[in-house]
């Protein structure tokens, strides 16, 4: 998961106290099975918990790239049609939030993960969604899912956007104890998509069972990590945090407060999901239509200085003519990908500028963002933005009165430093 990786900072790495060493590892697959349920069927409107609770090694690290999430997904009831499919043709569309505590501390904690699931799915290339993708995640298609009919069902595998023990992982991160993992699963009628008439639906899961890797370090070597360390294995990662605000039809600029407060913010996402999409979801592509809602320009200020100082533009001088080549590239910055000849993306750019709803916005795909990296002299480990004395502010100029209410979705992607102490203790810093 490169795309999502950080733009400039290198990351902290527990492993450089030992790196001569490091590669007497070995890894070995293990399977964790949840506490409290690894079969369920979902009602309708139903969100339902599950909870894992990893394993721990004195002697061991996860590695992240390589652990997944795999289950068997089954349509149980379809009303008013014969088939539904996946939002957005993503298996990460099950998904509504995900949160990791360790040590009693919640370290990450994502909510709306099936939104950042679908952008992250948005962008790799259009042949995907119609190969890999229709093995790994249910797939049928460019943002759309394949058609399933009551009782069909599919072995689905999805990575986790985690930066603890997922694909936003940068290093390994210590298996210490009481590391807990709970996943929430999104009602039917948010996850799934019918054709028109389709009124509500059930899905089934089993065999759930969350597959990571486990690299195990040699006694020596790991105790020779904890003394040079000083008793303390500090793991840096990069996770997200998801911020919800509502905006309302009519409106020509909107200012969109932010409460995001850390050290290092590096960048952030911005979607708008049109309302009565979210009030109607069986019947559309919830969590992956994006509506364009007519910008004019956007920026970002913290502190009373703006990001950046002239604001993106995404209107023509005519007044008319509506372009997303600007919101497009410092997006692409927020995932290293700006200028880079193999970044791909599935939808084109009348999708891009949608600001059709409903069925009719089932391929509308606009997201924007700001990087808030800055190269640094004195090789700061962390050099995002600190925002722990003031709020965010999204600053919106729409170039027509909003056509209809939306939800605005910001995910926040920041600095975290992880902290396990010999004794067991843990500690967050971000």
């Amino acid at each position: 998961m490169s795309a999502v990786e950080t733009s400039i900072s290198p990351m902290l790495d527990l492993t450089y106290f030992k790196k001569s060493g490091m590669n007497a590892l070995t890894s070995k697959r293990v399977l964790v099975i949840p506490e409290n349920q690894s079969s369920f069927t979902a009602a309708p409107s139903q969100t339902t918990d599950v909870y894992f609770s990893l394993p721990s090694n004195a002697y061991a690290m996860w590695a992240g790239h390589s652990s997944y999430l795999a289950f068997d997904f089954k349509v149980e009831t379809i009303v008013g049609s014969l088939a539904v499919a996946l939002q957005n043709g993503d298996a990460g569309s099950l998904i509504r939030q995900i949160q990791v505590v360790i040590g009693g501390q919640v370290v990450e904690n994502i909510d709306h993960y099936n939104v950042m699931s679908n952008i992250v799915s948005d962008f790799a290339s259009a042949g995907k969604a119609t190969t890999l993708n229709t093995i790994l995640s249910g797939s049928g298609g460019v943002k759309i899912g394949k058609p399933m009919a009551a009782l069909a069902s599919q072995r689905l595998v999805l990575p986790l956007l985690l930066g603890t023990i997922g694909t936003l992982q940068n290093n390994l991160m210590y298996c210490a104890e009481s590391i807990r993992v709970q996943i929430t699963f999104e009602s039917p009628n948010c996850a799934l998509v019918g054709a028109a008439g389709t009124t509500s639906s059930t899905y089934s899961i089993s065999n759930l069972g969350l597959y990571l890797e486990q690299c195990s370090v040699p006694p020596a070597i790991m105790d020779a990590i904890w003394a040079e360390s000083g008793g303390q294995l500090k793991t840096h990662i990069c996770t997200v945090s998801n911020y919800s605000s509502s905006l309302t039809a009519g409106a020509t600029t909107n200012t969109v407060t932010i409460p995001h407060k850390s050290a290092s913010l590096k960048h952030i996402w911005n979607c708008f999901r049109a309302s009565p999409n979210i009030s109607a979801p069986i019947l559309v592509n919830t969590t992956g239509s994006r509506q364009f809602n007519s910008l004019k320009s956007f920026s970002y200020s913290c502190s009373g200085t703006v990001y950046p100082q002239n604001e993106v533009r995404c209107l023509g001088n005519d007044g008319a003519t509506a372009y997303g080549a600007e919101a497009m590239t410092e997006f692409l910055k927020t995932m290293s990908n700006w200028a880079n000849p193999y970044a791909d993306c599935v939808f084109n750019e009348t999708q891009y500028l949608s600001t059709a709803v409903g069925v009719a916005g089932v391929a509308s795909s606009f997201v924007m963002g700001y990087d808030f990296e800055t190269e640094s002299s004195t090789g700061d480990q962390i050099n995002g933005l600190n925002t722990n004395s003031s709020n965010i502010y999204l600053n919106l100029v729409h170039s027509a009165a909003m056509a209809n209410d939306s939800y605005i979705d910001s995910f926040c992607f920041f600095d975290e430093t992880i902290i396990v102490n010999r004794d067991g203790s843990v500690a967050v810093s971000r």
